[in-house]
């Protein structure tokens, strides 16, 4: 799980994401899930050097856990996630919460 900066820190929600997530399929903590992983909007484009810094590093604390998918409650979250392992050629399959619960409810 990943959980995005504006669920927990701007709005304080940490545990919910995480018993929805333990509800619908096998939650695998991971190393730092509540730092960011460098989109932040804009933030990517002003601050490309920082962004990527902090991509790399949720990358390799996803990859040291040993996890098959990723979920964030973030489409930005999503797709920073998603564009970093597609270039590092990882199989990691990152979801929005919403897809993995429309998934496990079929």
């Amino acid at each position: 799980y990943h959980a995005p900066c504006h669920l927990c820190r701007g709005l304080e929600v940490r545990e919910a994401p995480r018993e929805i997530l333990a509800m619908a399929c096998e939650y695998v903590p991971t190393d730092e899930e509540e730092v960011c992983c460098g989109f932040g909007g804009s933030y990517s484009m002003k601050f490309p050097a920082i962004s990527k810094t902090l991509l790399a590093k949720k990358l390799a604390n996803l990859e040291a856990g040993g996890v098959e998918a990723v979920v964030t409650d973030c489409p930005g979250c999503v797709m920073q996630i998603r564009g970093g392992m597609k270039a590092a050629g990882k199989s990691v399959e990152v979801k929005h919460i919403a897809e993995l619960l429309a998934e496990r409810m079929r």
